[in-house]
């Protein structure tokens, strides 16, 4: 079905593709925005310029999907001053 719309020129009108290319812009602006927010906590690290960044990052990585682990990294990122570079 979706083969034959392409190939029917159903996306070829003017109003249609500027649908998509809207839909498609503020997808794009709504991944970006979820994507700053699940690093947050490696951005405020690597903004610190702390030595421990790696271990804050995997924590975020692996466990930021689960509400607890992007606390603990958002938590372990805010707090103690670490090494400096």
């Amino acid at each position: 079905m979706e083969l034959a719309l392409l190939s029917s020129g159903a996306f070829s009108d003017p109003l249609v593709r500027g649908l998509i290319r809207r839909a498609f812009d503020e997808y794009f602006l709504l991944v970006l925005i979820l994507a700053v927010l699940y690093f947050l906590p490696t951005i405020i690290v690597l903004a610190r310029g702390r030595n421990d960044g790696c271990g804050i990052f995997l924590v975020n990585l692996f466990f930021g999907a689960t509400i607890i682990g992007w606390i603990i990294a958002l938590i372990w990122s805010l707090t103690g001053e670490g090494k400096r570079r």
